[in-house]
């Protein structure tokens, strides 16, 4: 049973798919909206992109993140106002990192930098939550991400006023 003000869209219909995601969404026209989701693969444990030019017709999916064994989890996702931009911070799972890490893109999700280490020490990186403030360019964009440490048992938040060039 859905309500009748919902319409139920599938971006991805392969098994096992969707976990711990996360979506941001440049309003224009309902044809042209832009829409940007980050999730888990739990089959291949990979952080996935999907992202649709066209209000939800159409998506183009990416695995962007496959360096470890089990990475992606607690995915959060930011995009700048223009699209270009696009922000995503994820948990490694893998037993020899479990850390918080992030990956982005300046062409609208078409290609992705290398992903970073945000905070390495102890098991840290649940639960992430970005933010973007826009500056006027990536160069400039403000990221927040807060995140839980699990070792210390504590709420954290890393920041970066460079577009995540360098991290406090």
């Amino acid at each position: 049973h859905t309500p009748d003000d919902w319409t139920i869209s599938i971006i991805d219909n392969t098994s096992d798919m969707g976990s711990y995601g996360s979506m941001d969404i440049i309003f224009a026209t309902v044809a042209t909206d832009r829409i940007y989701t980050s999730y888990y693969d739990a089959t291949a444990k990979d952080l996935i992109s999907n992202y649709s030019t066209n209000g939800g017709a159409g998506w183009n999916q990416a695995a962007i993140d496959s360096s470890s064994t089990d990475v992606g989890l607690y995915t959060s996702i930011g995009v700048t106002a223009n699209g270009d931009a696009v922000y995503i911070s994820y948990y490694d799972a893998d037993s020899s990192n479990l850390n918080l890490r992030f990956i982005y893109s300046t062409n609208g999700g078409g290609a992705w930098e290398t992903a970073k280490f945000l905070d390495e020490i102890g098991d840290v990186g649940m639960f992430s939550s970005l933010g973007v403030f826009a500056g006027g360019g990536q160069a400039t964009d403000e990221i927040r991400v807060v995140y839980y440490d699990i070792t210390e048992g504590r709420i954290k938040m890393v920041k970066s006023d460079d577009g995540g060039a360098t991290w406090d």
